[in-house]
This record gives structure tokens, C-alpha cells and sequence, in this order.
């Protein structure tokens, strides 16, 4: 399992637009980036707004893995995964149907790198990624992210 989670992160790294390692067991579906509804990779989060990415299809996935990145001269963020049952007549805003079910990354303030593996997700088909600039982040301050699922 721990050489599938290093493959898939370096999978990941690399930008891979689209692929999949097979192991003997499960297919892991890579996915370049996460983007929001206008097709941005680099997603802006300046000050203590609150952003949310494009929806996407969690259906048949049990395992996923999140990479991400924030760039800027000040950065305090706050990473969710929020699931829904259906995706949102508007994307990238708040929308009462989808709820946080799990915690990324409560205290992001470097521009490193950093995955996050999630193994027991809620079984509804769909999810998005809630970021919330907590500090005064500086207003070139953003983050992209990348997912990989099985």
C-alpha cells in the first residue's frame, strides 16, 4: 500500500494530465488538477475569503489522495473536502448541500508541497474542495491541488 501512496504522489508531481497504475488489486485514477468553474489550476484565496473548486465525480471511489500548494508572501489557510450528493446548480460558491467531511490541512502557512491521503470517504458522489484564507493573506496568495483516486 505505502509503494502505491509514494507512485501515486509521484504520479501526481510529475502533472500527469490523465493515467492510472493498475496494482493487483484496484485501478488509481490520477487526475492533473483540481480547477474551479472557469478552468483555473491557480486558484486565488487573498485575504480571509472563502473559496470553493469546481465539483467532481467521487462515484466508485474509496480511497482518494489530495496534493496541494499554496504560493504567496503570507499564507494562513484552511483545506476541506465537502461532499454532496448531487453537484451544485452554481459551482464555486457556498451551496448548504455539500458539508465538510473531512479536514485537509487546518493550518497551511508554507509554499511546500503537501498530501493528504483519505481512506474512508462518505459515500456520496460528489466532491469539492473548501479553502479559507484564515490570516491576512497577502493578496497574490493562492493554491492549486492536484487528486489522485481509487
Amino acid at each position: 500500500m505505502f509503494k502505491r501512496i509514494i507512485a501515486l504522489g509521484v504520479v501526481l508531481m510529475l502533472g500527469v494530465s490523465f493515467c492510472y497504475a493498475e496494482s493487483r488489486d484496484k485501478k488509481i485514477i490520477v487526475e492533473q488538477v483540481v480547477i474551479n468553474s472557469s478552468g483555473v489550476s491557480i486558484i486565488p484565496v487573498a485575504s480571509t475569503a472563502t473559496v470553493y473548486t469546481g465539483s467532481f465525480s467521487l462515484q466508485a471511489t474509496e480511497k482518494m489522495a489530495v496534493m496541494y500548494k499554496a504560493v504567496g508572501s503570507t499564507i494562513d489557510l484552511d483545506v476541506y473536502l465537502e461532499q454532496s450528493y448531487a453537484r451544485p446548480a452554481t459551482e464555486d460558491v457556498l451551496n448548504p448541500e455539500f458539508i465538510i467531511t473531512h479536514y485537509i490541512d487546518t493550518s497551511l502557512t508554507d509554499t511546500k508541497w503537501h498530501c493528504a491521503t483519505l481512506s474512508t470517504l462518505t459515500p456520496l458522489p460528489f466532491g469539492r474542495f473548501k479553502v479559507i484564507g484564515v490570516g491576512g493573506n497577502s493578496s497574490e496568495t493562492s493554491i492549486q491541488m492536484r487528486i489522485g483516486k481509487q
